[in-house]
């Protein structure tokens, strides 16, 4: 992961994962190839993403491995996401859903989550609506 990449996790992922709750692990760099850079669970959910610098960038593109285990890991149950600047707001709108339709997610937690959105992503946070 770049260094690029490790700023954006910090200052956005990792607020959320926090307040959510969420317990997490981040993979050090050259460790076992093609595992995601971030191993989660929430409660009995297993989480893995992929921290990419951006959608099409070609200095750190997804690859063939990446591909293959995230597949693997969603064939085992696992909630997988490859997670960029610009679907970051899609991704954390998918973990709500989740959350949401697996009644794992209290009120409050849920306030603290959109606040940490909110944050990261003033002029494109999701609406109550747009969660439903």
């Amino acid at each position: 992961m770049s260094k690029t990449e490790n700023k954006w996790r910090d200052s956005v992922l990792v607020p959320f994962f926090k307040k959510m709750g969420i317990v997490y692990f981040i993979k050090e760099a050259g460790t076992i190839r093609g595992l995601p850079d971030i191993v989660a669970v929430y409660r009995s959910t297993p989480i893995f993403l992929e921290v990419k610098r951006g959608k099409s960038c070609l200095t750190h593109p997804r690859t063939r491995l990446q591909e293959y285990q995230m597949k693997k890991l969603r064939d085992a149950g696992a909630k997988c996401w490859f997670i960029y600047p610009e679907n970051a707001r899609e991704v954390m709108k998918d973990l709500f859903i989740l959350m949401l339709t697996e009644k794992k997610i209290t009120e409050i937690e849920f306030s603290h989550a959109l606040l940490v959105i909110v944050e990261a992503f003033p002029s494109s946070c999701p609406s109550l609506n747009e969660l439903e």
